[in-house]
């Protein structure tokens, strides 16, 4: 343990919000739909996926 980690973690979480590590499609979903266009932007697929294909479809309702 950092002996300061506590202003660590308070500056994070001023900055990024309490749940910095957020869980789950939906949390994440404005980062992943961004993930998709520049993987094919970037020529790495050869048309732009959704996140629902990303996924296991169970594991789309999982919560944190």
């Amino acid at each position: 343990m950092l002996p300061w980690f506590g202003q660590e973690l308070e500056d994070t979480k001023a900055l990024m919000g309490k749940n910095f590590y957020s869980y789950g499609v939906d949390p994440n979903r404005k980062a992943l739909e961004t993930l998709c266009r520049y993987y094919h932007a970037q020529g790495l697929a050869s048309r732009e996926l959704t996140v629902e294909e990303l996924f296991e479809p169970s594991s789309l309702d999982l919560q944190g």
